[in-house]
Formats: C-alpha cells, sequence, structure tokens
C-alpha cells in the first residue's frame, strides 16, 4: 500500500504546485434507506494542458460521531479532443483499501451538443487484487484472489442557465470467467444502479452544491439486503472551483 500511498502524495503535490488550468474540492455525504449506512467522501481534483487527476478518500459510519476509514482512490487521465463537440478521455483509477486493490483501466466518449445536451459512454475493466492472506468468494463458491469485470456506463446531461441535470446509468458483469458476484440476477451474476443529480451554480460562483437520488442493490449482512432488493440512496455534495 505504500507506492499507491505514495503516489496519492505526489498528485496533491502535483495540484498544489503545478500551473494547474483548473482545480476543484468536493465534498459529498451519502446514505442508503434500506441498510442506513453514510458513506463520506473527499476528492481533490484538477487538470493543466489536456491531463487531469485526482485524489479521494471516504469514510464510513455517521459524520465525526462514527467514522470508520473506508477505501481511497486515485485516478490519472488525458483528454483527447478530437473535435469542437467529441472528445476521448482515457485513465486509470486505482483503488486500494487493506484487502484489496482494484484497477480500473477504462476509456470514456463524450459528444457535446449545441443546444446544451451532452452524451457519454465509458467502458471500465475492474481488476481486483487481493492481498496476501485474503479473499473473496466467488459465484462457482470457491475463494479468489484475483478477479475481473466489465462495467457499462452512460450518461446524458442537460446545462439549463444555472442548473445542470445528469442522469447515470450502470451496468457490470464478469463476461470473461463469470466469478465475480456482482449482487443481482442469478447468483449474483450482474449489478446495475442509476443516479439523478442535480446541480446549482450561477455564473458568479466558485462554489456549486448538488443532490443525488440512486437506486442501487441492497447488499448487507442483516435482514434482506442479499442483493436481490433494491435500496433508495440519497447523496448531498458541494464543489468549490478554484
Amino acid at each position: 500500500m505504500s507506492t499507491l500511498k505514495n503516489l496519492s502524495v505526489v498528485l496533491i503535490t502535483s495540484l498544489a504546485t503545478s500551473a494547474a488550468s483548473a482545480a476543484y474540492l468536493d465534498v459529498r455525504q451519502g446514505y442508503t434507506s434500506e441498510t442506513s449506512e453514510y458513506e463520506t467522501r473527499i476528492k481533490l481534483g484538477g487538470s493543466f494542458d489536456n491531463h487531469f487527476f485526482s485524489v479521494e478518500a471516504n469514510n464510513q459510519g455517521k459524520p465525526f460521531s462514527d467514522w470508520s476509514r473506508g477505501d481511497n482512490e486515485v485516478e490519472y487521465g488525458y483528454n483527447f479532443q478530437v473535435n469542437k463537440n467529441w472528445s476521448i478521455q482515457p485513465s486509470l483509477p486505482i483503488n486500494f483499501d487493506d484487502n484489496k486493490r482494484t484497477f480500473k483501466p477504462q476509456v470514456m466518449f463524450t459528444r457535446a451538443f449545441d443546444n446544451g445536451v451532452t452524451a457519454k459512454f465509458r467502458y471500465r475493466h475492474e481488476f481486483e487484487n487481493y492481498v496476501d492472506g485474503e479473499s473473496v468468494t466467488g459465484r462457482d463458491g470457491k475463494e479468489h484472489t484475483h478477479l475481473d469485470r466489465s462495467k457499462l456506463t452512460a450518461w446524458i446531461a442537460y446545462d439549463w442557465k444555472d442548473f445542470y441535470f445528469e442522469l447515470e446509468g450502470n451496468w457490470a458483469e464478469d463476461y470473461v470467467h463469470n466469478d465475480w458476484w456482482s449482487g443481482n440476477g442469478h447468483n449474483g451474476q450482474y449489478d446495475w444502479d442509476y443516479n439523478l443529480v442535480v446541480a446549482y451554480q450561477p455564473q458568479d460562483w466558485s462554489v456549486k452544491p448538488y443532490f443525488e437520488f440512486g437506486n442501487v442493490a441492497c447488499i448487507s449482512d442483516e435482514g434482506d439486503c442479499d442483493g436481490s432488493t433494491r435500496e433508495e440512496r440519497f447523496r448531498v455534495g458541494v464543489t468549490y472551483n478554484f
């Protein structure tokens, strides 16, 4: 983990010292309806020229009174501006916690329309690697130290005056080995969710508050949340642009 921590330090230092053309700080709080779980995310990101990068830290539990450390993630990517309307962004997020490291190479295609509508599509392949002594039970009932799956994400967004609206949909499934237990379908074959975002930012504001409503798989060791049921996820956050 020390290598990844060092990478996080490098990214933070780069944000602080480079001539970044854009930088932001995002703080978000989430809550799920059935499991009554809280999540907190703090994310720092920026870009210069066509490069972009970020580092984020996640906590579980009620804010301040019951916080426990969650996972962390760093990302580096590059933006290819094909023309005025089309762009392609390959990037590599790396997620890590005490038990595993997950590498997520991905590529996103963005189409911006002149009427304020933006459409995006992303393909990501997730490689989950567990540290020595750790493993996870797969769909085949066996213990695995390495798993991988595909994840498809589509967005449709609209800028209207000072408001921003976005609808996101995700589908994840292990098409190659069929071992990753994803939470939905026959024996956890796949996972899906959707998320709606509403944000507000007048032109003279550096701060952008937003609200998210999502529908996700209900997965918990308690009750009937075995992945076959659904729950609502609520998030509120604020982004400060430097």
